[in-house]
């Protein structure tokens, strides 16, 4: 009996020190926290606010033989979307547009630059001189009648004269379809669309297309930032297909909101930002990123926004840091506060250190098994089993 029991005391001894081998003695840990500072700067302190957005030409120029060009989109006429380019019928007149023009030659091509007045491509005026020359045998006979019947009855001449200014504004408009067969750029701009080849009838629809500078961003601003945003504020857009960011100026808020989409509770506001000599990488229909910068100082003392303790109601109050290591708190005047900087007007000079935050450095190791200790494996697998006699 003597003998068993030593053996088991013997067995939980060499037990304990494997643990303890394994596991490893356990000490107690401690914390503490140091304060993270910044130096308080002079510099610009600027509020910004953002959305995304789609660049595309101020205005798109859609040609038809035998009438003057209509204008297929414009910022000044849209909502701030771009317009379409398609081919829409035109709400022009209509005496040339009915007519039959075979085209006679294509002088330009899609991606060409174009100056004013610029022929981009003509057709065979032969049905539209027809149509003029019957106007001026028609205008003619109404000269005629009109000096025919001078000296009668005044009702009869004021007749003679209504026929004969319709006559003549009739050969107006069938001159200017003449004209018209010869399409001329309005404006110095890009060719986006031909669809039209000598030899083949003109299409029922735009036979050309040109856009026309300056290129805009348009993007739909929150509810959140619109009272913030004025027509003349300044604005970066990055535009991400042509890896570059161009300066511009906000030209237009269309004060109606659009659809927030499903789901959303928040509306939008188109808002239109002219852009500023961007270079011919930026394309219609790229993707950008428009910030406007809706506030600024310049040389203004600034601290970083998470050194402000407080509220605009309660007033602000910052820790500055002292060259002994001590913290003073300090009551401060501000002007503008963004998310990045907040303007200090009083209580705080340059070169100042101020207090931002705190991190915490924990001290002493604890040392931990991995999984603990097996005591059956120890054993056998058994566990403390008896022994024999």
């Amino acid at each position: 009996m003597k003998i068993r029991l030593a053996a088991i005391a013997l067995i939980l001894v060499g037990v304990g020190a494997i643990v303890l081998a394994v596991v490893g003695p356990t000490f107690g840990s401690s914390s503490s926290s140091k304060y993270l500072t910044s130096t308080v700067t002079t510099g610009t302190v600027s509020a910004q606010s953002v959305a995304t957005g789609t660049v595309a030409a101020s205005t798109v120029y859609g040609f038809k033989f035998g009438v003057t060009p209509d204008i297929v989109s414009s910022v000044a006429t849209t909502s701030g979307g771009g317009g379409s380019t398609g081919n829409n019928n035109s709400n022009s007149a209509q005496g040339g547009s009915s007519l039959i023009w075979p085209v006679q030659s294509v002088l330009v091509t899609v991606g060409e630059k174009v100056t004013k007045g610029t022929s981009l491509a003509t057709a065979d005026a032969t049905a539209a001189n027809l149509q003029l020359t019957s106007a001026q045998a028609t205008l003619a006979s109404a000269q005629a009648k009109l000096t025919a019947d001078a000296g009668k009855d005044a009702s009869i001449v004021l007749t003679d004269q209504a026929q004969v200014a319709t006559a003549q504004a009739t050969v107006n408009a069938d001159q200017a379809i003449v004209d018209a067969a010869t399409l001329t750029a309005p404006a110095d701009g890009l060719i986006i669309a031909v669809n039209l080849l000598p030899g083949v009838n003109a299409p029922s629809g735009y036979a050309i297309e040109e856009s026309v500078g300056p290129m805009v961003a348009t993007s739909g601003f929150a509810e959140s930032d619109i009272a913030n945003l004025k027509v003349g504020q300044s604005a970066t857009v990055s535009i991400t297909g042509a890896k570059v960011s161009v300066p511009g100026t906000l030209t237009q808020i269309v004060p109606v909101a659009s659809s927030s989409g499903a789901g959303s509770s928040v509306a939008t506001y188109a808002v239109t930002v002219t852009l500023t000599s961007p270079p011919d990488t930026v394309l219609a229909g790229m993707t950008a990123s428009v910030t406007v910068t809706t506030a600024s100082v310049d040389n203004a003392t600034r601290v970083p926004a998470t050194a402000l303790q407080g509220s605009a109601t309660a007033g602000y109050t910052v820790q500055v840091m002292n060259s002994d290591g001590s913290i003073t708190v300090k009551t401060v005047s501000v002007g503008l506060v963004t998310t990045s900087y907040a303007q200090i007007t009083a209580g705080l000079t340059s070169g100042d250190t101020v207090v931002t935050g705190t991190s915490m450095t924990r001290t002493g190791t604890t040392t931990t098994g991995n999984g603990g200790v097996n005591v059956q494996s120890l054993t056998g697998g058994g566990g403390f089993g008896g022994f024999g006699r």
